[in-house]
């Protein structure tokens, strides 16, 4: 056991981002203290789409999804789609790649978790699933939370259930490549079209999508500063259910549950698309890191 933390990078990196997690929360409860608030509500209108561009951008990305699946069976060769029925686990796919220290497929993740997934789950389930419960809860409860607190918990817990991951026999690195390649392209094309579709169908402007350039600089610094006060969190947690859990049932739901509510409320306070987009991504490049310094 000894062996296992002095060698291992991951930990020193774990301690860091404790020590750093504890010194952020510590100044979030002066903050509070002096009643500053640490993330400035910024009000805007209520969202001008409705559920049925939702669903259309929805169907959308399913069916761009099974167009790539059937060219994938189309331009690879039949035995790229032998899984490794030997190397099952419930760990995520792209992890188990980065952590053989493979250049491109490190790059592949870093564009793939890191550039599109991000914006595209940001936009999906923020702005324009969320933004759309807001507008519909919009005047049912007098105290702001009590609006925002049913917007943010459905769709954060849509954007947990969709990681639901079990155990599964590992996949051949060319399928994998080109699973992940091919997602992102979907992700773009699928992004692209939901705000063509929105701004035309329903006149809904940069504002209403979180666009705010002016902001950037700050978006930036407030989605660093709540990445290290929430991943040390989150990663504990998903520890913690990893020992208690069937080894055949990835934790991932639950601390991704946690991390929507969170990402649900950064979206609530600012409403711009940025600050929760700069957090994810951060997020999923720490995680692709310790991915790949565990496989070192």
């Amino acid at each position: 056991m000894a062996e296992h933390f002095v060698g291992n990078p991951v930990w020193p990196a774990a301690a860091a981002m404790a020590l750093v997690c504890v010194s952020i929360w510590t100044w979030f409860a002066v903050q509070w203290r002096r009643g500053r608030p640490v993330v400035r509500w910024q009000p805007r209108r209520a969202s001008p789409w409705t559920g049925g561009e939702l669903i259309v951008v929805v169907a959308i990305y399913f069916m761009l999804q099974w167009l790539l699946g059937a060219l994938g069976h189309w331009v690879l060769p039949a035995e790229a789609w032998q899984p490794d029925v030997n190397a099952t686990s419930a760990v995520h796919p792209l992890a188990r790649l980065v952590a053989h220290g493979n250049l491109w497929i490190l790059a592949l993740g870093v564009v793939s978790a890191v550039a599109v997934t991000p914006l595209f789950e940001e936009l999906l389930f923020r702005v324009l699933f969320q933004g759309w419960l807001e507008s519909l809860w919009h005047g049912r409860r007098r105290r702001r939370w009590r609006r925002a607190g049913m917007p943010i918990f459905v769709s954060s817990l849509v954007f947990a259930a969709m990681h639901f991951r079990s155990a599964g026999p590992a996949m051949t690195p060319q399928l994998a490549a080109f699973l992940f390649a091919g997602d992102a392209v979907v992700k773009i094309l699928t992004a692209a079209m939901a705000i063509v579709l929105v701004r035309r169908a329903t006149g809904a402007d940069a504002a209403d999508l979180g666009w705010s350039p002016r902001t950037w600089a700050g978006d930036v610094r407030l989605g660093l500063i709540l990445l290290a006060a929430v991943a040390p969190l989150i990663y504990a947690l998903q520890i913690g259910l990893g020992w208690v859990l069937p080894s055949g049932v990835a934790p991932d739901p639950v601390p991704l549950l946690f991390f929507g509510l969170v990402l649900g409320t950064l979206w609530f306070r600012t409403h711009r698309l940025l600050p929760p987009v700069v957090l994810h991504a951060a997020f999923n490049a720490v995680s692709l890191l310790l991915a790949w310094l565990g496989g070192l």
